[in-house]
């Protein structure tokens, strides 16, 4: 069924046991449709301090090797206090990698990479036994499909 926003939404939990009711867990609203909305997951990479100066560090325990380093090179730092930073180059075979970064950097501060991807929501079909005592609870009319559209057998293009 099509449905305009905001039109009310209502999440429930499947039971475990058939008899059982399902657990209304989650409610809001519909979105409106927007061809330019993306979404997205995010991945935080974290690294540890392992030598310092000033405003150059050298950040381990991020990558496992040289290469991932090069690869990741473009893409900004930031640390839990705040200072932003980027890759310089990477320092042996072992992930080890020297950073520039915009302030003088703590002893204790954690060096984190934000990597993001976009994802597409999943589309399911997959029937619910229960939504038949649902909808008698609620006196809500049937979400069933009670029937099937008729397959024309012959071809409708043009002759």
């Amino acid at each position: 069924p099509v449905m305009y926003p905001p039109a009310p939404v209502l999440c429930f939990k499947t039971p475990e046991v058939p008899d059982d009711m399902a657990q209304l867990v989650a409610w809001g609203s519909c979105l409106p449709a927007d061809p330019n909305r993306i979404i997205l997951k995010k991945v935080v990479l974290t690294g540890q301090l392992y030598a310092i100066h000033k405003r150059q560090a050298v950040v381990r325990f991020m990558f496992h090797n040289e290469e991932d380093v090069e690869w990741f090179k473009p893409i900004e730092l930031t640390t839990r206090y705040g200072h932003h930073g980027h890759i310089r180059q990477p320092l042996g075979t072992h992930g080890h990698m020297k950073c520039q970064f915009s302030n003088a950097l703590q002893s204790d501060d954690k060096v984190y990479m934000s990597l993001y991807k976009r994802v597409y929501p999943k589309w399911t079909t997959i029937p619910c036994s229960w939504i038949g005592a649902l909808e008698q609870m609620y006196d809500v009319p049937s979400l069933e499909v009670t029937h099937t559209p008729a397959v024309m057998d012959e071809d409708v293009g043009p002759s």
